[in-house]
C-alpha cells in the first residue's frame, strides 16, 4: 500500500507542478566495490596531501575563469549599452521635433535598437543551446541538490549564454546579468575536471563542489559582493555544505572578485583603483541618504510588506504565463515570433512613454561623477532643462538604479509610468527564450516604486529631512529583490556590498525579515517555483509534515523492484536493461532457506560498461593490475552516459555468466521497512544518496527508494493554508 498524504480541505495552488521522469540523481556516494577498495590500499598520506593541494588550485582556477567570463559579459554590456544609449540620446534629441517622415525614421531606428539584439540573443538560444534560456539559477540549484540536469555544465552553453545575456541586457528587456553569471560561474567551475587530466576530480561530488564555488563567484563578480556571493551559495544553492567547502569556495570567490575588479578598473580607465565608485553596482550611497529616525522602522516594515506582496504577485503571474507558454509557445518558430513581438511591444511602449512624458527638471545640484549614468537629454524641454524620460528610458538598467539612488528630481508621474511598464516587462521577460536574470530587474522595479513611496512621504511631510526619496528607493529595491528571490541574509549583504552603505544594515534587516514572511504567506520563492514547473525532483531541507507514522516502504514508486543474482547470464542482463529504466539494482543470493538475501548494489552504468567492453569473455580481475585497469576503464566510460540500445552483444555468449563480485557495492545504505519516513528522508537528503534499499526484518529486499519517490510529495503553504500534494511523475 502506497502512502497518500493528507490534503487540506482547501485546494492547493500548485496544480501546475510535477516530477519529470527524465531526471536522475548524481552519484555523490563513492562506490566501495572490490576494485575501489584495492585501489585505496595504494594511497598514502603524501598522495592525499598532493590531491588536496591540486583541489585548492582547481578552486582558484575556477575563480579566475569566472572573473574573466564575468568581465567579458560586464564589459560587453558596458560598451554596447553606453554606445547604444549615447547614440539614441543624441539622435532622438536632434530629430524629436521633426515632421512625420523624420519621426517615422526615428521610430524605426529606436525599434531596431530594441528588436535586433533581442532576436540575436533569442536565435542563439533557440538554434544552438536551448538549455541556455533564462537565468539558469533554478537548474544550478537543482544540480547542487543532487539532480543530474542535462547540459547544465555545457561549454557550448557558456558562450551562448554570455552572448545572449549581453544582447538581452542591452536590448531594453527587463533581464539582468546576475542569474546568467551564477550559471556561467557554475559552468566555469564544474567543467574544469573535464578539461584537466587529474582523474580524482571527475566524480560528481568534486564537480558539484566546484560548481557551487563558481555559483557564488558569479554573483560576486556580477554585483561586486564577495561575501554576499558566498552566503547566497549557502542559502540558495548548496544542499550539502561543510567548512572545508566554505573555505575553498571563499578562495574561489576571492580570486573571482579580484580578477573581475582588476579588469573592470582597466575598462573604466582607472587600473587598479578598487575604490572607484564606478565599480559599485548600485553606486555609492550618500551618507545623508542613509540617516533615519527610530519611528521610521514602521515605514520600513511597510516597505517590506509591499515588496513581499509585489514579489508574490510577480511569482503567481509567472506561473500562469509559463504554463501558457508551455501550451502554445512550444516550437522554434513560435519562440522566435514571441521574442519578436515582445521586442516590438517594448519598443512601442518606450517610445510612446518618451513622447508623452512632459516633465522636466534642472540639472544643477549634483555632478555627474560616475560613468553608468548618461547626461540627461533635453528632448521637448526648454533650454537649460532636461527630460524625465531621458533619465528613465534612455539609460541602462544600472544607470536607472544610480539615478533612483541619487537626488535627480524625477517627477512622481514619470516614475509611475516606468513602474507600470517595467512590471509588464518583467512578466514578459521571465520565461522568454533568451538568457536573462531577474535580480537587476527586481532592483530597478523596487527602486522605482520605493522612490514613489519616498516622494509621497515628502509631499505629506514637506519639511521632514528624513523623508528622502533616494533612501526609500534603496529600501524598495531590497524589498522587491528579497520578495521575489525569497532570501534574507544573502540579499542583505549583497545590497550592502553593492552600494557601500554598511551603516544602513539595520533598516535592511527589518525590510528583508518582513518581506520574507509576507512572501511566504502567499507563494513559494521564485526559484523553487521554477524547479517544480520544470519537473526537477528537488528535495527541500525538511521531510513532508505529519509523516512520522508512515513507514518508508509505503512511498516507493509503482514500477516493480528488479534485482540481479550474483552471477547473471549475459542475456539476463541485456533483457533487464532493455525492459526497465532503473539506474540501480540490488544484488541478491539465495540462502540455505531459499530466501533472497541482500549482497549489495550495482548501478546500471556499471553493467553497461561491462557489456560494452565484453567483460563476460574474460575471467574476473584478480590481480591488482587487472583491478586498476578495470577501475580506470570504468571511470573513463562512466561519463559517457551509455545506452543499452547502442551496445552490441554477440549471441554466442548469451548463456555465459557475468561475475558481479568485483563490481557491486557491498555496502549500500539500507533501512528497515518500518523506519519512519522522516528519518529515511533526512538520511537520503543529508548524505546525497541516489538509491536507498528497504529490507524487512529478515534482510529480504522489499523496495528501493529513489529521489523521485520522495520529491513527489510537495509541501505547500499559502495564506494560512497548508497541505501535502502528491505530484504526478511524467
Amino acid at each position: 500500500m502506497v502512502w497518500r498524504p493528507r490534503q487540506s480541505v482547501l485546494s492547493s495552488p500548485s496544480s501546475f507542478f510535477y516530477v519529470s521522469e527524465k531526471y536522475e540523481s548524481l552519484n555523490y556516494i563513492k562506490i566501495l566495490n572490490k576494485l575501489e577498495v584495492e585501489h585505496e590500499k595504494t594511497l598514502t598520506f603524501h598522495s592525499l596531501m598532493m590531491e588536496d593541494c591540486v583541489r585548492i588550485c582547481y578552486f582558484i582556477l575556477a575563480g579566475i575563469l569566472t572573473g574573466l567570463v564575468g568581465v567579458f559579459v560586464e564589459g560587453g554590456i558596458l560598451v554596447v549599452g553606453r554606445a547604444k544609449y549615447s547614440f539614441l540620446s543624441q539622435y532622438i534629441s536632434e530629430h524629436f521635433r521633426g515632421d512625420l517622415p523624420e519621426f517615422t525614421v526615428m521610430a524605426v531606428v529606436w525599434s531596431l535598437f530594441t528588436i535586433v539584439p533581442i532576436m540575436i540573443g533569442s536565435a542563439l538560444v533557440v538554434f544552438i543551446a536551448p538549455y541556455a534560456a533564462g537565468g539558469g539559477v533554478a537548474q544550478c540549484v537543482a544540480y547542487m541538490n543532487g539532480v543530474r540536469v542535462p547540459k547544465v555544465l555545457s561549454i557550448k552553453g557558456l558562450w551562448v549564454k554570455s552572448l545572449s545575456t549581453i544582447c538581452c541586457v542591452t536590448s531594453g528587456l527587463a533581464g539582468g546579468k546576475e542569474g546568467p553569471m551564477m550559471h556561467l560561474g557554475a559552468i566555469a567551475g564544474g567543467s574544469l575536471p573535464s578539461a584537466l587530466p587529474w582523474p580524482s576530480f571527475k566524480s560528481d561530488h568534486e564537480r558539484r563542489d566546484l560548481a557551487a564555488a563558481g555559483f557564488g563567484a558569479g554573483i560576486a563578480v556580477a554585483f561586486g559582493a564577495p561575501i554576499g556571493g558566498l552566503l547566497l551559495s549557502v542559502e540558495e544553492g548548496v544542499s550539502f555544505w561543510d567548512l572545508s567547502l566554505m573555505w575553498r569556495s571563499y578562495l574561489c570567490i576571492l580570486f573571482a572578485y579580484f580578477m573581475g575588479n582588476l579588469m573592470l578598473s582597466l575598462i573604466e580607465g582607472q587600473p587598479g583603483d578598487f575604490n572607484n565608485p564606478d565599480l559599485l553596482t548600485f553606486g555609492k550611497i550618500s551618507s545623508d541618504v542613509t540617516e533615519y529616525e527610530l519611528f521610521e522602522i514602521f515605514l520600513f516594515a511597510m516597505v517590506g510588506a509591499i515588496g513581499g506582496m509585489s514579489g508574490a504577485l510577480l511569482i503567481r503571474l509567472h506561473v500562469y504565463i509559463t504554463m501558457f507558454r508551455k501550451r502554445f509557445v512550444n516550437t522554434k518558430t513560435r519562440k522566435l515570433t514571441e521574442s519578436f513581438l515582445v521586442g516590438c511591444l517594448i519598443a512601442a511602449f518606450n517610445l510612446t512613454a518618451v513622447m508623452h512624458i512632459k516633465s522636466c527638471f534642472t540639472w544643477s545640484n549634483e555632478p555627474l561623477d560616475d560613468h553608468s549614468r548618461l547626461e540627461p537629454s533635453q528632448l521637448h524641454c526648454p533650454d537649460g532643462q532636461h527630460s524625465d524620460a531621458s533619465v528613465l528610458f534612455l539609460q541602462t538598467q544600472q544607470g536607472i538604479i544610480h539615478s533612483m539612488f541619487s537626488t535627480v528630481p524625477v517627477q512622481i508621474s514619470s516614475l509611475s509610468v516606468l513602474a507600470i511598464l517595467y512590471f509588464i516587462y518583467i512578466n514578459l521577460t521571465m520565461g522568454l527564450t533568451i538568457s536573462a536574470g531577474l535580480f537587476v530587474p527586481q532592483v530597478v522595479f523596487g527602486s522605482v516604486w520605493g522612490r514613489i513611496f519616498g516622494i509621497t512621504l515628502h509631499h505629506i511631510f514637506p519639511n521632514a529631512q528624513w523623508a528622502h526619496p533616494a533612501k526609500y528607493a534603496y529600501l524598495g529595491a531590497a524589498a522587491q529583490l528579497s520578495g521575489t528571490v525569497g532570501k534574507t541574509f544573502s540579499i542583505l549583504v549583497i545590497m550592502v556590498e553593492a552600494s557601500g552603505s554598511i551603516s544602513f544594515s539595520f533598516p535592511l534587516m527589518v525590510i528583508v525579515s518582513v518581506t520574507k514572511y509576507v512572501e511566504n504567506f502567499f507563494v513559494m520563492p521564485i526559484y523553487e517555483t521554477q524547479m517544480l514547473m520544470m519537473g526537477l525532483p528537488f528535495l527541500p531541507s525538511k521531510p513532508p509534515p505529519l509523516s512520522e507514522n508512515i513507514p518508508t516502504s509505503r512511498v516507493m514508486s509503482n514500477p516493480p523492484l528488479v534485482t540481479f543474482p550474483l552471477r547473471p547470464t549475459v542475456i539476463t542482463v541485456v533483457t533487464i536493461l532493455q525492459r526497465c529504466k532503473h539506474q540501480g539494482f540490488p544484488v541478491i543470493e539465495k540462502d540455505k532457506d531459499d530466501k533472497d538475501m541482500l549482497l549489495g548494489l550495482i548501478l546500471r552504468q556499471q553493467l553497461l560498461v561491462l557489456l560494452k567492453h565484453q567483460a563476460y569473455k574474460y575471467p574476473s580481475p584478480q590481480t591488482f593490475k587487472q583491478m586498476s585497469e578495470c577501475l580506470a576503464l570504468y571511470l573513463k566510460e562512466s561519463r559517457k552516459h551509455l545506452k543499452i540500445e547502442k551496445i552490441e552483444v554477440d549471441p554466442l555468449y548469451y548463456d555465459v555468466e557475468v561475475d558481479l563480485t568485483p563490481y557491486y557495492d557491498p555496502y549500500p545504505y539500507v533501512v528497515q521497512e518500518t523506519m519512519p519516513l522522516t528519518k529515511s528522508y533526512d538520511l537520503f537528503r543529508s548524505l546525497g544518496l541516489r538509491h536507498m534499499i528497504v529490507v524487512d526484518e529478515e534482510n529480504v529486499v522489499v523496495a528501493m527508494v529513489t529521489r523521485k519517490d520522495l520529491a513527489k510529495y510537495h509541501t505547500w503553504v499559502s495564506m494560512c493554508r497548508m497541505g501535502v500534494k502528491e505530484m504526478r511523475i511524467r
